[in-house]
């Protein structure tokens, strides 16, 4: 929440840098630029094979990572972690991260219960950050046998 106010005040403080030429705006511009320099802000996002998966089969992904628009160059490992509906951790798992790019799987056992879960997958550099940066991607898995 904190990141957000502090993203606001730095969105004023752009308006007003640019409406006014005065060596003080000078500062704000280039106190903003250094912050954008040596605190880039990570995303990553994950692509998956379907929104819904029976007990008993892989959930298959391909996690990008990327940095200003561009491969990153920060982490070298994607944490993906599949959640129950409580939020409670089932799996983690880390990845490598190679050109931007890392590719994975899950395996659900024969015995997955049918429910709502979610998907998490972020960087160690992006846990510096308001975890709503967070990718979060929510799935349906299904068992025949639950009632």
């Amino acid at each position: 929440m904190k990141f957000r106010q502090l993203l606001s005040i730095v969105a004023v403080m752009i308006c007003c840098a640019f409406i006014s030429n005065d060596p003080f705006s000078d500062k704000i511009k280039n106190a903003l630029e250094t912050f954008y320099n040596r605190y880039p802000q990570e995303k990553v996002y994950l692509q998956l094979d379907k929104d819904y998966y029976a007990s008993g089969e892989n959930i298959w992904f391909k996690g990008y990572v990327t940095v200003q628009n561009r491969p990153t160059f920060l982490s070298g490992n994607l944490y993906v972690e599949l959640l129950d509906s409580s939020g409670n951790l089932i799996t983690r798992d880390m990845l490598p991260v190679m050109q931007g790019g890392a590719p994975g799987s899950f395996a659900l056992p024969q015995d997955f219960h049918s429910g709502e879960y979610r998907i998490r997958a972020y960087t160690a550099w992006m846990l510096n950050f308001d975890p709503g940066y967070l990718f979060y991607k929510d799935i349906h898995v299904y068992n025949a046998q639950d009632k």
